[in-house]
């Protein structure tokens, strides 16, 4: 196996929309339309998210403040960069920049809908 694509349902679609591209930096790939529902896939050359409007029929993903999804997580390669463009972009962070480990650093952002989204630099790596 490997990695495809995970999905997220939006309570506001065009809200999460905008944070997964012009707030992540992620490009609108393709929408897929099934049975009318339209499936909007951001992405780049190593990471693809579903994303489509939620709606109160459907079944949540989480059952409680316990279980569910837990965050999504993305290396990139300067932290501070990227922590500085999320800022400027209004991202709510949930973690600042911290390191916890002598092989990374780490932050945590929320998406539009709660989901915690990681952003790890990990140091010292040979090519």
């Amino acid at each position: 196996m490997k990695w495809d694509h995970c999905g997220i349902r939006a309570a506001d679609l065009e809200r999460s929309l905008r944070f997964y591209t012009d707030v992540l930096g992620l490009e609108l790939l393709e929408v897929v339309t099934v049975l009318d529902q339209p499936f909007y896939f951001v992405g780049n050359d190593t990471v693809r998210i579903e994303i489509e409007q939620a709606n109160p029929a459907q079944i949540a993903a989480a059952t409680g403040p316990q279980a569910g999804l837990y965050h999504l997580a993305f290396e990139v390669d300067d932290l501070e960069g990227a922590v500085a463009r999320l800022r400027d972009a209004g991202a709510q962070f949930l973690l600042p920049p911290s390191q916890f480990r002598e092989d990374r650093k780490i932050a945590f952002i929320l998406d539009p809908d709660g989901v915690a989204v990681q952003l790890i630099q990990y140091l010292n790596r040979t090519p």
